[in-house]
């Protein structure tokens, strides 16, 4: 995708696929992702955080943190 798309879209990758949605506008933040629905829910914490304290070599310019699995009303019906 190029930059323009990039505003707009947001890729979601899972095994074997890529989904696009709308791109978020809020704050730096990460998800939950449903693969049989595809329902979000935003984390409220970064899990950056605990992964910088473990390094010193390595300058980051950027990242993403996504999990994949199934919510509460996929799960009922697995």
């Amino acid at each position: 995708m190029d930059s323009a798309t990039d505003m707009i879209l947001d890729e979601l990758k899972s095994v074997g696929s890529a989904k696009y949605r709308l791109a978020c506008e809020i704050e730096h933040h990460h998800h939950l992702i449903c693969l049989r629905c595809g329902s979000t829910v935003v984390l409220d914490k970064c899990p950056m955080a605990d992964v910088l304290a473990t390094i010193d070599d390595f300058t980051i310019i950027n990242h993403r943190f996504e999990v994949y699995g199934h919510c509460t009303s996929c799960a009922q019906v697995l």
